[in-house]
């Protein structure tokens, strides 16, 4: 990189390269404007039908960091993070630097407030880890929940500056759709199962029928 490191702290960051590679304009808009969306649990996107993805990079991609977490619509795809004892210590070092400095960024802060959403529970480290995007190095999944939960207490996080405001506000617009919810919803509860599905298909066929009849006899 060509940025000089002033301190130890600022020579992590710079390791670290803690730039997103793509799309990585932030975008500030303004005092006027207000975000209302947001990134959300992780499970709370799985039962949303928002799937969630381990980001692969194949040897097309020159370079990649983990902030490039992306959304185009179909899964929520995420680097792969390893977590280990001194994982909080260096995310809550790092945020502080970039509090503390002006011109360090805002890409830590930013990245640290996505994944203290993401998976503040163990319910959410769990199904990360399932799909290869969390590798845990600690004892359980409880101890990495209260870790990420607590990553950005006493941390200002503007989400009017967030180099994923794009990724954040279509992933949330899709989070948020009634119908496909609904549908999921069906998908999980019902249709999981092909009894169930052929039973409420017939249950279905049979009130239109009845319907059906009910016209005609009149």
């Amino acid at each position: 990189s060509s940025r000089t490191a002033h301190h130890i702290l600022h020579q992590c960051h710079i390791l670290l390269d803690l730039e997103p590679t793509k799309h990585a304009v932030v975008v500030d808009i303004g005092d006027a404007a207000v975000i209302k969306r947001r990134w959300h649990r992780a499970v709370q996107y799985h039962v949303a039908g928002v799937g969630l993805k381990r980001r692969i990079f194949d040897g097309g991609v020159e370079h990649h960091t983990l902030l490039d977490v992306e959304y185009c619509g179909g899964p929520l795809e995420i680097p792969v993070l390893h977590v280990y004892d001194n994982t909080g210590g260096m995310f809550r070092n790092l945020t502080a630097m970039e509090q503390a400095s002006v011109g360090a960024g805002h890409y830590a802060t930013a990245y640290c407030a996505f994944l203290s959403r993401l998976m503040c529970t163990v319910e959410d480290v769990a199904l990360l880890a399932k799909k290869g995007i969390v590798v845990r190095h600690l004892a359980n999944d409880e101890t990495v929940a209260t870790l990420f939960a607590d990553l950005c207490k006493n941390v200002v996080s503007d989400d009017r500056c967030n180099y994923r405001r794009a990724a954040y506000e279509a992933a949330d617009e899709r989070y948020r759709s009634r119908v496909r919810n609904w549908m999921t919803w069906l998908k999980h509860k019902h249709f999981s199962n092909p009894w169930l599905a052929m039973a409420a298909i017939a249950a279905v066929l049979v009130t239109i029928c009845t319907v059906v009849q009910a016209v005609f006899a009149v």
